[in-house]
Parts: structure tokens; C-alpha cells; sequence
């Protein structure tokens, strides 16, 4: 669990479970970072996972400790949120064998992206390779750097892909023009989803979107550029590995 990096646990209360599993669950936090939240012991058998994601339960169902991790997590949100949250979910396995394995110590003492106490933001690793233009584009180069893939070929094919952007310069600055002050489209998604966006959020997105949105794609293929963002690519264990402050540059969206 220290190769993810959590915002907030949501456990059982205590005195619901056997002393032992409670002093065993509390051992496995120590150390980590993230809020501590309590639910019912019920809301871990809860059904809402079912009868919300039908068509996905199939997978939580070969893994009965994530699905009554993925109920207790519904009702949840439900209740902080005042509805039916996560309507549409999408629910991935990450392998620890397909990642390079990086624990919030290591992280720590590589800086990379926390400098030690008394130390600049300049020291960490993070801070030389964030040059991304979005939220959304540093969030995932983010993720990609704390699980860092080990597949060979794909990291070739991405390193080929970020080569192929760093040779086109003319065109890799006007694609990041054109990304400057997009608005945060996967966090206003997500308040939509949640039916928590407010009309300032409708209004900023509608009015900066539009205009540039439709015609980033259409710009990379006239000139025969990888997109940056591929089906496979939006899965955060897979990304590459790569120490080079020019290549993130350019893979940054």
C-alpha cells in the first residue's frame, strides 16, 4: 500500500472487528500518509457496488477485499456528497509486477517530490520535471512517476513517441499554446458526475473550452504527431521511466 499514494483510508469503526485484525490493519497504516475516515462494519457488504456498476462487478467479484473495500467506499462518498457518487466508474488491477515498486519512504529520501525539511522545491526531481501546461497533465505525469512501468516495449514505443515530439519544436510550442489556460475538464467531470457543479464551473469551462478543444487532435495528426494522451496511456501504471528533463517537457500536456 505505500506505492500508492492514498488522500484518505476509509476503515471500519473501531471496536467492529477482532482486536487482532484491528492491531494488524493498524501496523499496515503506520507510517502512511492520508486522512482517516470510519464507516459501519455494514457498509463494507453493502450492494451498492452491484446495482450501481453492474456491468463492472464481474472483476470486484474474483476479489472479495476489494469489492466490500469498493462498497464501504461508496456509501461513503454517498453520504459526504448528499448522492449517488461514482455513477460511472471504471475499475483497473494494478500488478505489482508490472511496476517499479516505489514506497512513500523511498520517495522521501530520492526527493522526488518533497524536498527534506530546510531544503527548495528546487531540489526535488518533481520540480524540474513538472513543465506540464493542465492540471490534468501533472496529475498524471504524477502517477507515472510513482509507478513507474517495467514493461521494455512500451517504454521504447512511449520514448519514441516524446522523441518524436521533442523533433517537432515549432509545433510541440504551439500545441502547448493552444493548452494554456484550459480549464480543468476531469475535475469539472467529476463535480458534474457528482451533480455538484456550480454554474461559475459550467461557465469557465463552456467559455474556455470550445474554442481550442476540437482542434488539438485534428493539429497533432496534420503533422503526423502521436497524440499525447492513447487508450493505453491513460492507465497510470503505465508510463515510462524516464530521468531526462527534456523528455518530460515534451510529454507534458
Amino acid at each position: 500500500m505505500s506505492s500508492v499514494c492514498v488522500a484518505e483510508w476509509v476503515l471500519p469503526e473501531n471496536g467492529t472487528i477482532e482486536p487482532t485484525l484491528a492491531r494488524r490493519l493498524e501496523g499496515a497504516l503506520e507510517g502512511l500518509a492520508g486522512a482517516r475516515s470510519h464507516a459501519p462494519l455494514a457498509s463494507f457488504l453493502d450492494l451498492r457496488p452491484t446495482r450501481r456498476w453492474g456491468d463492472i462487478t464481474p472483476s470486484l467479484a474474483e476479489v472479495p477485499a476489494a469489492r466490500a473495500a469498493a462498497a464501504a467506499t461508496l456509501v461513503y462518498l454517498d453520504r459526504v456528497q448528499v448522492g449517488e457518487a461514482l455513477r460511472r466508474a471504471r475499475i483497473e488491477r494494478w500488478s505489482e509486477s508490472e511496476t517499479l515498486r516505489v514506497d512513500a519512504a523511498t520517495a522521501r529520501h530520492l526527493e522526488l517530490f518533497q524536498a527534506h525539511p530546510g531544503g527548495e522545491p528546487s531540489h526535488t526531481l518533481w520540480y524540474h520535471l513538472n513543465a506540464c501546461m493542465t492540471s490534468p497533465g501533472g496529475r498524471r505525469l504524477r502517477a507515472w512517476l510513482e509507478r513507474p512501468i517495467l514493461d521494455l516495449a512500451e517504454l521504447e514505443r512511449r520514448h519514441a513517441a516524446v522523441q518524436t515530439w521533442l523533433d517537432a519544436g515549432m509545433a510541440r510550442a504551439s500545441f502547448r499554446a493552444a493548452l494554456r489556460g484550459l480549464p480543468d475538464l476531469e475535475r469539472l467531470a467529476g463535480r458534474l458526475a457528482c451533480a455538484r457543479a456550480t454554474p461559475r464551473d459550467l461557465s469557465d469551462g463552456c467559455r474556455a473550452s470550445p474554442p481550442r478543444s476540437p482542434t488539438l487532435r485534428p493539429r497533432a495528426r496534420r503533422r503526423a504527431l502521436p497524440w499525447p494522451v492513447s487508450r493505453s496511456s491513460s492507465r497510470c501504471s503505465r508510463a515510462p521511466w524516464s530521468t531526462s528533463p527534456r523528455r518530460s517537457r515534451a510529454m507534458g500536456a
